[in-house]
């Protein structure tokens, strides 16, 4: 094998392969990246037996054939080198880079052949959503899935699923709270079953999906025969992830398409200093806030009772919050935990804070060009 690449190029897919390589419990093999040089260009391919993820680079291919990547040191090497373009060739004992009349060898003790080889993206049965929006869904659904749920695998992923339509559901839970959200497909498909993708495949697809504005191919494959697997493909990054096993909850008789809907906006920063008013009058033991919307108007509150020696106190607290022009012609109460209302809220905040500083750096860097 022998190509002609830009370092930069092969950096960044590796950056983006190595989080599917195995640690170092696994077969030792599945510690390295595989190169494989073809006629359409260079695939680098990383496993852990659960999750693979195939990257194509563009380059120069001058003799095909295939080679095994030690990432951490070949990593370090790409970072020092300062040539447009290096070569990367096969030896008897490992991989070899090539710059600027300087030669490197890492010596590599395992045959490239016995790596796996990862299955190919179908040419049809898939569909396409577009990345902008299942970016989006993710971000809005995988804070819900549980963390370490042991026990409760089918909570700890994002659900895909569709009854036929051409909108494609992705659900998260951990049991307490619940979060779904709707995107559109290219084509009305077949009802798909819920499909349970697993945590670390979850967080490899939003950064596959970091910087795309296309569309993304989604198809369900049966690897093994038993255990359904799916596939996803964005520009040169193929994702294969093996689905989590177990049933997942029925959430389609919470969200109901049949019930009546009201929405209303309102600013994170006056729910959140609402939020934090109310829960000084809670407990250990109810942590419950109130939420009452009635017209253009949120009421926050709780309260609860102690009794010392007898004699009985109740701690009561409320606060409102302005919906602006929105109305609820149903008026509604309901209770949460205000620990988490706080965390989404500082979340939201965080996130309008990044994208706040973002843009200043960017108007500096203009105005400096």
């Amino acid at each position: 094998m022998r190509i002609h690449v830009n370092p930069k190029e092969v950096l960044r897919g590796l950056q983006m392969a190595k989080r599917a390589v195995a640690d170092r419990y696994i077969t030792p093999i599945l510690q390295n990246v595989k190169m494989t040089a073809e006629k359409s260009g260079a695939f680098l391919t990383a496993t852990n037996t659960e999750l693979s993820i195939q990257v194509r680079l563009p380059c120069r291919v001058v003799q095909k054939g295939m080679a095994l990547l030690p990432v951490t040191r070949l990593e370090k090497m790409l970072k020092l080198a300062k040539d447009e373009s290096v070569t990367l060739e096969s030896t008897a004992t490992g991989i070899a880079l090539v710059a600027t009349g300087k030669r490197a060898e890492l010596v590599v003790e395992h045959d490239p052949a016995d790596f796996p080889v990862m299955v190919e993206f179908p040419s049809r049965g898939y569909f396409t959503v577009g990345a902008p929006e299942l970016r989006e869904a993710i971000r809005q659904t995988s804070f819900a899935m549980a963390k370490n749920d042991y026990g409760k695998y089918s909570f700890t992923g994002v659900c895909f699923s569709s009854l036929g339509a051409k909108t494609l559901d992705v659900v998260a839970t951990n049991g307490r709270r619940l979060a779904w959200q709707q995107v559109d497909m290219s084509a009305k498909r077949p009802s798909i079953r819920e499909s349970i993708v697993p945590a670390p495949a979850v967080a490899l697809l939003s950064k596959m999906l970091a910087d795309s504005a296309g569309d993304v191919g989604v198809c369900l494959v049966a690897f093994d025969g038993k255990r359904k697997s799916v596939m996803f493909q964005n520009g040169d990054i193929t994702l294969f992830s093996r689905l989590t096993s177990g049933e997942f909850p029925a959430w389609r008789e919470i969200v109901q398409d049949g019930c009546e809907k009201q929405s209303v906006q309102l600013l994170s920063g006056d729910l959140l200093s609402a939020l934090r008013r109310a829960s000084i009058c809670t407990s250990l033991n109810k942590p419950a806030v109130r939420l009452a919307f009635t017209g253009d108007r949120l009421i926050v509150e709780s309260g609860f009772s102690v009794t010392v020696h007898g004699v009985g106190e109740r701690f009561h607290t409320d606060a409102v919050v302005e919906s602006g022009s929105a109305r609820i012609t149903i008026p509604v109460t309901m209770s949460f935990n205000h620990r988490r209302r706080v965390s989404q809220c500082r979340n939201r905040q965080r996130l309008l804070a990044s994208r706040s500083r973002l843009a200043s750096r960017k108007r500096k860097c203009r105005q400096k060009t």
